[in-house]
């Protein structure tokens, strides 16, 4: 038989189609299991942890609990069609680290653009840090500065400028660019130390923000697996550490 004529067989159009068919069912279902051990897995760690563990921002919120407005992102995020939020929370641990209230999840975005990464966020009542971001750094960093923001937050939020920190004439190069409130200078001095840039330099791909009584650290779209939460926890909480005005013992 012809190729021609084989392809136009409705056998073969048949075998071909139940071929894809089945090949998107166990794409899915591989999905979901692979999802389903990871909310294994997070809610194991937190029980070893001593966390509450929730599955959803939903069920967090459920639970009579608030996300601080520190992890709703300042980056344009737009559903398909504009329909429905733009992002949301999974996978939440809740608990105390070093005598502060600790957050770990997992913050999704959104068709199209689509992305996953693990939040660590820390609250100290009373810290009152003004707003801050701690970013990589990159090539035009203040027009991405520009992209990240919604045109409301460029009109209705405080005036930010990128940021030296002098007093550290030996200190090499920082991998990060410090965005913050204008006029707020001194501020930003007296909780940046040197030891926690030195301590930063080993982790070159973190952004952190912070504001109020609250300390965001994550690493733009990447998941921290669920075997390295523990080794990501401890990580962050000790830069928490040493930018909060106060550490609280244990």
């Amino acid at each position: 038989m012809p190729l021609t004529e084989f392809q136009d067989n409705p056998i073969y159009l048949g075998c071909l189609s139940a071929l894809f068919f089945s090949f998107f069912i166990w794409s899915i279902l591989d999905f979901l299991s692979k999802t389903k051990q990871r909310q294994r897995n997070l809610e194991s760690l937190a029980a070893q942890m001593g966390f509450e563990y929730f599955r959803s921002k939903w069920e967090f919120e459920r639970s009579g609990l608030e996300l601080p407005g520190l992890l709703r992102p300042r980056r344009r995020q737009k559903n398909l069609f504009g329909l429905g939020p733009s992002w949301g929370c999974q996978n939440i641990l809740k608990g105390l680290e070093n005598g502060r209230e600790a957050l770990y999840l997992e913050r999704i975005y959104s068709e199209p653009e689509g992305g996953t990464e693990t939040v660590a966020l820390y609250s100290q009542k009373g810290a009152g840090l003004p707003y801050f971001e701690l970013v990589p750094l990159r090539l035009f960093d203040k027009f991405h500065r520009l992209l990240e923001l919604d045109i409301s937050e460029i009109f209705r939020g405080p005036k930010m400028k990128r940021m030296e920190l002098l007093g550290l004439p030996d200190f090499q190069r920082p991998r990060h660019h410090l965005w913050g409130v204008e006029g707020q200078e001194e501020a930003y001095k007296s909780f940046f130390s040197r030891d926690f840039l030195e301590y930063l330099l080993q982790f070159p791909s973190w952004r952190l923000k912070g504001q109020g009584d609250w300390i965001m650290i994550l690493e733009e779209n990447y998941p921290v697996p669920p075997g390295k939460m523990p080794e990501f926890a401890d990580q962050t909480a000790k830069a928490a550490s040493m930018i909060f005005p106060n550490v609280y013992s244990s």
